[in-house]
């Protein structure tokens, strides 16, 4: 008798231990964004007013797209893809700052492989490169910082992360979060505190997927979209409150359509993803130029007005600069549904 009301203590116990540590990874009950009137089931979104400023149409660089970019030290930085000055379709080694978004300068070029799909991040006053992919196809593994942009370093030792092509890699809690996913079954996310230690938050986070991107945004790293393992386009988001603990957040309403090659920006309190790319089943393009943004993942809107990239971008890449949204370069199509290079720099507020 005692040993049974024994396994029963033990067996509720460990439940409500469960309960607790479910409860430990909840969000907020916050559901409605601010000024958001809601009646019965209908949400009634305010329309934002958004102002598109042309910075600029030329560059040294010519047409841009599939960069990395970050603000470091004082400049707007941008590292590989491909851009004017260099065969079509293929990615460079080069390296770019600028002090105001429109000037830009080459600053450096071949210290390391030609890349596109890498991360470029600032984590403890360095500027960090992680993996990619190259031109003859090669799934990058290196990891290169620098306190200057122009004297770089890889980091040799204790890299266990293999094959980290199309990483979307964040910074959250003091720590770098990467995401590994290439040929694998499942999804793995691994994090450091210094870039040379490594340790394995989880081996199945989400099902594999490439073409996302990721936000840290109210506590929390999300995940936005891409391309599932298998070929199935996603417009699905994730969350985690430690880069451990993951779970689909599944919108009460519409949200953008499934797509790759957008981008997931910060700004004024919401997060915002701009433009991106999908296809049918007879492998007919669909090049987006729309913006939808949301304060709480679960409710979101999509902006009312006409961005001048309304016919499509995708592979470009936004930024928060000077107290705006940015949105540099990427590919457009022509008359023809052909995408070529564009060289625009637009800031929105």
């Amino acid at each position: 008798m005692k040993l049974s009301k024994l396994i029963t203590l033990t067996i509720l116990t460990f439940t409500i231990w469960s309960c607790q540590k479910e409860e430990l990874f909840l969000e907020p009950i916050n559901d409605l964004p601010d000024n958001k009137a809601v009646t019965g089931r209908t949400s009634l979104y305010p329309s934002i007013s958004l102002n598109f400023n042309l910075e600029s149409s030329t560059s040294k660089m010519g047409g841009f797209a599939g960069q990395a970019m970050t603000f470091f030290n004082g400049y707007l930085w941008l590292v590989g893809g491909d851009n004017g000055n260099t065969p079509p379709w293929t990615s460079n080694s080069e390296v770019w700052r600028s002090p105001n978004g429109i000037d830009w300068k080459l600053v450096t070029s071949n210290l390391f492989d030609e890349r596109r799909n890498h991360s470029l991040i600032v984590f403890k006053n360095k500027m960090w490169l992680i993996g990619g992919i190259n031109n003859d196809g090669e799934v990058l593994s290196d990891i290169w910082n620098t306190k200057d942009g122009i004297h770089w370093n890889r980091i040799n030792y204790l890299n266990p992360l293999l094959d980290i092509d199309q990483n979307s890699s964040v910074v959250f809690n003091d720590r770098i979060y990467v995401f590994r996913g290439n040929g694998r079954t499942n999804q793995e996310v691994w994090s450091t505190s210094d870039g040379s230690n490594w340790r394995m938050e989880t081996d199945n986070a989400f099902p594999v997927r490439s073409h996302y991107k990721t936000a840290v945004f109210n506590g929390f790293i999300y995940v936005y979209g891409g391309l599932i393992r298998g070929g199935e386009l996603t417009n699905e988001v994730w969350a985690s409150p430690d880069g451990s603990y993951w779970y689909q957040k599944r919108p009460a309403d519409a949200i953008f359509d499934a797509r790759i090659n957008h981008t997931a920006t910060v700004f004024d309190g919401k997060v915002w993803v701009v433009g991106g790319e999908s296809w049918d089943t007879s492998g007919s393009r669909t090049f987006y130029g729309d913006i939808w943004y949301s304060t709480n993942m679960k409710y979101w809107s999509k902006y009312d007005g006409k961005p001048p990239f309304y016919k499509g971008l995708q592979s470009h890449e936004s930024l928060v600069y000077d107290d705006k949204l940015w949105v540099f370069g990427g590919y457009r199509l022509d008359g023809s549904m052909v995408s070529i290079l564009s060289n625009n720099i637009w800031s929105v507020d």
